[in-house]
């Protein structure tokens, strides 16, 4: 991340994906644990595009609020999965918005997309992405074109999540088979905390309803994710 100093101030924009279990709390917690100091705040309504962010003045004046270090923006949960037609029309005039909003705020600001996942089963009204493995790839591309169009930087969460769908027996959902469970949460602070500060949450702090082993196991998947994605784009 550009700044060279610990990121201080970090704001979470999003939805239920951003603050079912206070997510963003934990990855808080998680630096904490490891002797960083951060201030982390959310801005993230239930269902909430970013089209409908946009029609909030007090999501503008959160922004406005204080210097930011760093700036997380999460659609929601179907929005990056549709042609980039579609995400061209509905989705990019707003997050333009938002983004130009944190710029004029502190170009200095680092911003970041928080690309999800799909359903545990997919989405079975659409037959584009009616597998978890098409709606996975589907957001991901959406985010990829979204990251191009502005030049930011894609917090791979999804590719963290698929990594552990897909090698552990953990129970990453909730019952609806799309928000996360309090496992799925902890995964995704792990996975922050390791793509915003560049190290391994390996002994950190940890939710006692996940457990230690748990915890030591999501830790080293996000980890190994994320860095391995970072060598990938040097």
């Amino acid at each position: 991340f550009r700044r060279k100093k610990v990121s201080k101030n970090i704001l979470f924009i999003g939805n239920s994906y951003t603050h079912t279990y206070s997510m963003p709390d934990m990855v808080r917690k998680i630096a904490a644990s490891k002797q960083l100091k951060v201030n982390v705040e959310i801005d993230a309504l239930s269902g909430h595009t970013f089209k409908m962010h946009c029609v909030r003045p007090e999501l503008f004046e959160h922004i406005k609020s204080k210097k930011w270090d760093l700036v997380i923006l999460q659609g929601f949960s179907q929005e990056l999965s549709y042609s980039l037609d579609h995400i061209d029309k509905e989705t990019v005039p707003y997050i333009r918005k938002i983004i130009q909003a944190i710029q004029e705020n502190d170009t200095d600001t680092e911003i970041c997309l928080y690309q999800t996942w799909g359903y545990n089963n997919g989405y079975a009204d659409r037959y584009e992405i009616d597998t978890f493995e098409k709606m996975t790839t589907a957001i991901q591309s959406g985010y990829a074109h979204l990251a191009q169009l502005f030049t930011l930087k894609v917090i791979p969460v999804g590719t963290v999540w698929k990594e552990a769908k897909e090698n552990t027996n953990l129970d990453l959902y909730a019952e609806d088979g799309q928000h996360p469970s309090v496992i799925g949460s902890y995964l995704v602070a792990c996975a922050f905390y390791s793509a915003i500060f560049n190290k391994s949450a390996e002994g950190a702090y940890f939710d006692r309803r996940v457990g230690k082993s748990t915890a030591l196991q999501l830790q080293k998947i996000a980890h190994s994710v994320i860095s391995n994605q970072k060598k990938n784009q040097v």
